[in-house]
């Protein structure tokens, strides 16, 4: 049966500041690629209008991108790298896109499961060792259950 707990806003916070302070540099690597993987994640959709007007327009040149802003953005972006600005090109900077936004976001996914995994070890171990330090009659008086959290 699970008991149910109300967690004030104060005791939530400091959960997610001692978690933080586990693995601070680890936990801030996986919010940078979080963040990575949204603007991947809108900049590979975005790529969806593009496609969609040159496909209509039965293929545009660089000098023909009147028609729309999103399609003069990519226009001046692929202008800039260097690269013709062709049906195909598009089509290939979405697919680079997604399969990148899909590794980076499998990367991450991994991260935070072996996060949590070596903090979940990491608090049983710590149960643990202050179980095998307590004087048995704590164990006794507050029973396993109670003793086995950690604060």
């Amino acid at each position: 049966m699970i008991e149910e707990t109300n967690v004030s806003l104060r005791q939530k916070l400091a959960a997610l500041k001692r978690t933080f302070h586990y693995r601070p540099y680890l936990i801030l690597l996986l919010v940078g690629l979080n963040v990575i993987v949204g603007v991947l994640e809108a900049f590979g959709l975005s790529f969806v209008v593009p496609i969609f007007e040159i496909a209509e327009s039965g293929g545009v040149t660089s000098a023909d991108t009147s028609s729309g802003a999103i399609l003069g953005v990519f226009d001046r972006l692929y202008e800039t790298v260097g690269i013709p600005f062709t049906l195909e090109t598009l089509v290939i900077g979405a697919a680079l896109a997604i399969i990148s936004r899909y590794t980076i976001g499998f990367v991450v996914d991994y991260g935070q499961a072996r996060l949590q995994e070596t903090f979940h070890r990491d608090l049983q171990r710590q149960v643990f060792e202050r179980l095998l330090s307590a004087r048995i009659g704590y164990v006794d008086d507050e029973g396993v259950s109670r003793s086995s959290t950690v604060s």
